[in-house]
C-alpha cells in the first residue's frame, strides 16, 4: 500500500491544492494528514496573548507561510467554513484520506465524503490498520495522555500505522535552536510497548524528516510531502512543488539510507523492532 503523508498545512490553500493534486495523480492508495490543518493564530484572543519570555519558538507571525489571515478565519464560524473548504479540496482527490487534528485545530474535522478523522479509532485498509491520536502536551499532561493511550492498546499491533500529531520524546522532536524536546514521553513509552509498524506525526516543523520507522511530515519548513510504501518499507520526501510528477515513480525499489531529512532525502523504514528513544 502506498500513501502520501503530510502534516501541519496550517490552512495554506496552495499546500492543500498541491497535496490533493499529487494524491489524485500519483500511484497512491491513501492520503494521511497529521494535524494542524487549520490555525488559531488569527483569533483575536490568540493575537492578544503575550508571548513567553523567552519565546519557545520564533514569533508566530514571523513565518511567511502563516503571516496573512485567510478571509473570515478570525472567528470560530470562519474557521468552520475554512475547514469545509479545505475538506472539499481534499475530497476532490477522489481517494480515501485519514487524518487527525492538531493543537491549533479548534474545529471538529468531522468526516466528509472520502475524508475521515480517525482520532481514537482503528481503520483497516489494504491489510494494514491505521490508528489515530490527536492530543499533545499543549492540551493534555503526560499522565492524561498515558491514560488515553492505554485505552488504545487493543487497537495497535505490529501491522498498525500509528498517526499522531505529537512526536514521541527524542525522535524528530527538536527545533534545532533551543534544545527542547517537544515530543511526549508517554507516547514514546507507548510506542516501545506496542511497536506499531510505522509512526507518522508532525507538530515540530523544524524536525521534518524520516528516521527508521518514523516520519515527521511537518510541511512549513520542508515544503515537502512524504511518499511511503508500507509493503516495501520505503519512504522518501518529495518537494511539494511538482509533487504530482513524483507520484508515478517507483520509489519503493530505490536503495535509501536508514535516516534522512529534507526535501531530497529518502529512507528505508525498517520492519523490525525500533530502538528505545533517547534524549
Amino acid at each position: 500500500m502506498r500513501i502520501l503523508f503530510a502534516s501541519d498545512l496550517h490552512a495554506l490553500r496552495p499546500a492543500f491544492e498541491l497535496y490533493a493534486e499529487a494524491l489524485a495523480m500519483g500511484h497512491y492508495d491513501l492520503g494521511i494528514l497529521g494535524g494542524d490543518l487549520l490555525d488559531d493564530f488569527w483569533l483575536p484572543e490568540v493575537k492578544a496573548a503575550p508571548l513567553p519570555d523567552p519565546p519557545p519558538s520564533p514569533p508566530r507571525d514571523s513565518h511567511p507561510l502563516i503571516s496573512e489571515t485567510p478571509e473570515g478565519a478570525d472567528d470560530l464560524a470562519g474557521l468552520k467554513s475554512l475547514e469545509l473548504e479545505m475538506k472539499r479540496i481534499l475530497a476532490d482527490a477522489g481517494k480515501p484520506i485519514l487524518l487527525v487534528a492538531g493543537n491549533h485545530d479548534l474545529t471538529s474535522w468531522e468526516d466528509f465524503e472520502t475524508v475521515r478523522n480517525i482520532h481514537g479509532k482503528r481503520v483497516e485498509l489494504g491489510g494494514w490498520s491505521f490508528v489515530g491520536y490527536r492530543w499533545t502536551k499543549v492540551e493534555k499532561s503526560e499522565a492524561e495522555q498515558a491514560a488515553d493511550l492505554k485505552a488504545l492498546d487493543p487497537l495497535v499491533d505490529r501491522r498498525t500505522v500509528l498517526l499522531t500529531h505529537e512526536p514521541p520524546f527524542g525522535r524528530l522532536d527538536t527545533n534545532g535552536y533551543d534544545g527542547i524536546h517537544w515530543g511526549g514521553r508517554a507516547l514514546a513509552r507507548f510506542i516501545v510497548r506496542k511497536r506499531p509498524a510505522y509512526h507518522l506525526f508532525g507538530h515540530v516543523h523544524e524536525a521534518a524528516g524520516i528516521r527508521i520507522r518514523a516520519v515527521n511530515g511537518g510541511y512549513p519548513n520542508s515544503r515537502a510531502f512524504y511518499a511511503i510504501d508500507l509493503d516495501e518499507g520505503k519512504a522518501m520526501a518529495i518537494p511539494a512543488e511538482g509533487s504530482a510528477d513524483y507520484g508515478s515513480a517507483d520509489y519503493g525499489s530505490a536503495d535509501f539510507g536508514a535516516e534522512a531529512s529534507g526535501v531530497q532525502a529518502g529512507a528505508g523504514i525498517a520492519s523490525g523492532s525500533a530502538p528505545a528513544d533517547k534524549d
